[in-house]
This record gives C-alpha cells, structure tokens and sequence, in this order.
C-alpha cells in the first residue's frame, strides 16, 4: 500500500540544502567566487531555519515530535514490524539522529562561515557586525564542514543500505515521488502550511535575486574601502 509520507515543501527543502551545499563548496574553491560562496551559504542558513521552523509547525512525519529518538519513541512511531524489523513510515531511529547531526552541524558551519567572511572580507558592515578573530573563525568554519562531510556520508550509507535492505519499501524512491510502501497515516499539508510554503519560497527567490544581480561586492557596498578578489591591480 502506498502511503504519502513526505509533502513537496518537505521533499524541496531536502533537495535545495543538498544543492547549495554542494554549490558553496565548489564555489568555495576559489578565491575569485567567494562572493558567491558567501551566497550559497547565506541561502543554506535560510534553508536551515525554514527547515527548523517547519519542524514545529510543519506536517506529520516533517515534525522533530515524529523523529524516532529513543526505543520507547521508534514503538510508538513504528508499531509494525516485519519480523523484527520495525517498519517506519517517517525517519527510523539511526536517520533520526544523523538528521538531527546534520541540521546542528550544518548550523555550525554557516554561522562560522558567516563571521570568518564578515573579518576577512569586511562584508556585512551593513549590519555592523565586526570580529577580530576572523582566522579563529575560519578554523571552526573548516572543522564543523569536515564534521558535516562525514555525517553526510553516515547519510548516503544508510539510504544505500536501505535501498539493498527495505527496496520493497520505496525509502529511496520517496524523496523523489513522496510515496512509501508502508501501511501509516498520510501527511498533508493544511491551509497555513500551504502559506507558509508559498511565502517562504517567495522570500527565497527574492534573497536569490537581490544576491545574484549584486554578487559582486553588493553585501559590502556600506565598506567600499574593501578590495574585491576580482580587483587587479593594474598600477
């Protein structure tokens, strides 16, 4: 029996994360695209909070009150079984954790990539931020990210091993299609859901666009004393 587990809003904001981590690193390689990995990261963080409020207010199995974290919670959430295998319609109790891992990492990572580029850069003087440690910050920046590769890769195992192990049960397929093959209660989205789905995506696409048409030294126009990457001295 197919079973709609994960909303669109929820499957979206998997996808969206996944992309733009994966955007702030490839650009992150470069000190000529720093600018852009600023964005890519800024995005991450508002993708992070959208996903944490939406863990509160968000749709069954969406919530963090559905994340199996202990025995006692993975029973009531999973009250069948397939031999003695519990049977779950949202996250099992490893994925819960890892999850949990990867939002406070990921948290970590943006905050401190947030004032390492604030010192060095000068950026965002438009809100006054100042640090002094700018090269403490990036170490912090560069630890929690390798913590975060590693949590990623926890990830990927797991969904592998789901997919050798449960592939009747459509785990894999779900983030894509939304569907597991588990016999639950559906999630679905009420009317102030759908809202707050909506707005967020607006919001997103026009931090996007501010971002993207003022890449370039835009977030630090307040401090033009600051010398862009992309500035040759041609004296």
């Amino acid at each position: 029996m197919k079973t709609y587990i994960w909303t669109i809003p929820t499957r979206l904001i998997h996808w969206l994360i996944a992309c733009f981590i994966i955007a702030a690193f490839v650009l992150g390689e470069e000190d000529a695209s720093i600018d852009w990995h600023a964005l890519a990261g800024l995005t991450v963080g508002l993708l992070l909070l959208f996903r944490i409020l939406w863990g509160f207010v968000g749709p069954r199995y969406s919530r963090f009150v559905h994340f199996a974290l202990t025995p006692s919670m993975a029973a009531r959430l999973s009250p069948h079984k397939q031999g003695e295998r519990r049977i779950y319609a949202g996250h099992n109790l490893e994925s819960s954790w890892v999850m949990l891992a990867i939002y406070l990492t990921l948290a970590l990572v943006v905050v401190s990539g947030f004032m390492a580029y604030s010192g060095q850069e000068g950026a965002f003087s438009i809100v006054s931020i100042s640090v002094s440690n700018a090269g403490l910050w990036g170490d912090i920046h560069e630890s929690m990210l390798a913590v975060l590769w590693i949590l990623i890769a926890i990830h990927l195992a797991g969904v592998l091993m789901s997919f050798l192990s449960e592939r009747q049960l459509g785990a894999v397929q779900s983030i894509f299609t939304g569907y597991k093959n588990v016999i639950a209660t559906e999630a679905r989205l009420n009317k102030g859901q759908k809202i707050l789905s909506v707005v967020a995506l607006l919001l997103l696409f026009v931090f996007l666009l501010f971002g993207i048409r003022n890449a370039n030294n835009a977030v630090r126009k307040a401090n033009p004393d600051v010398e862009s990457y992309n500035d040759d001295d041609d004296d």
